[in-house]
């Protein structure tokens, strides 16, 4: 089922993309970044990499609906290529639900791509939402439809 910009999305669903642990697997110690919350590891990684913005995507279960992990994988490959065909230094993640049970997805860190290049992305592969993050260091959920 796909969702329309008419309809809302389950309450619990919003919750799980804002209470996830996004974790960046850049360092010999992963780090994890919360939405809304500073990030002095990701301070870092934008120096050392002479970065000011990234964006965290996924391929994986496209409108937030379940796909088979060949699709999933299959997708991801395509969404790496594309961000290293557009020149981005690109670092593995996961997104991991809050409560740990929870599904757990790879990511792209897609470190200096414009927001509206991230967006364009999430969309073209199909993902309700990304986390986008500038200068301050501190992660945005953007819905790439209205909520």
């Amino acid at each position: 089922m796909q969702f329309s910009r008419r309809n809302a999305l389950p309450d619990s669903l919003v919750t799980a993309f804002q209470n996830a642990h996004y974790v960046v697997f850049a360092t010999d110690r992963p780090f994890t970044l919360r939405i809304g919350q500073h990030s002095a590891e990701l301070a870092h990684l934008f120096s050392h990499y002479g970065a000011d913005c990234a964006a965290i995507l996924t391929a994986y279960n496209p409108w937030a609906q379940t796909v088979s992990e060949k699709t999933n994988r299959r997708a991801q490959h395509l969404l790496q290529h594309e961000i290293d065909a557009l020149g981005f230094i690109r670092i593995d993640g996961e997104n991991r639900a809050e409560d740990k049970d929870g599904p757990s997805e790879p990511t792209v860190i897609a470190l200096g791509i414009p927001r509206g290049q991230s967006e364009q992305l999430a969309q073209q592969f199909g993902q309700l939402a990304f986390v986008y993050i500038d200068g301050p260091c501190t992660p945005e959920l953007v819905w790439t439809y209205s909520k």
